[in-house]
C-alpha cells in the first residue's frame, strides 16, 4: 500500500514538474523498510523536514505561525506545512 501511495504521489508530482522527482518524504516522517526499499529501488534520496511550525494545529493563529516560522526556518530550511483539507 505504502509503495502504491508514493508511487502515485510520485508520478502525479514529476507530470506537474515534468521532471524525475528526486526526493521522498517519508509518511509521517517515519522511515520504515518499505520507504527505504523505495528509495533504494528508485534512487529518490529521503529527505526530512527542519522546521515545522504545528500549522495543523487548529488553535494556532496566523501570527503564532508566523512566529513560530520566524523563529526555525533559515536559509535552506524545509518547511513542513499541511494543506489541513
Amino acid at each position: 500500500e505504502l509503495w502504491r501511495d508514493i508511487s502515485r504521489g510520485s508520478r502525479t508530482l514529476s507530470q506537474i514538474a515534468q521532471q524525475p522527482i528526486a526526493w521522498l518524504r517519508p509518511p509521517f516522517g517515519h522511515f520504515t523498510l518499505p520507504s527505504i526499499a523505495w528509495s533504494r529501488r528508485t534512487g529518490q534520496r529521503i529527505v526530512m523536514w527542519d522546521a515545522a511550525p504545528a500549522d495543523y494545529h487548529p488553535a494556532r493563529s496566523l501570527a503564532q505561525l508566523i512566529a513560530a516560522w520566524e523563529k526555525q526556518v533559515r536559509p535552506r530550511s524545509i518547511v513542513l506545512l499541511h494543506d489541513n483539507a
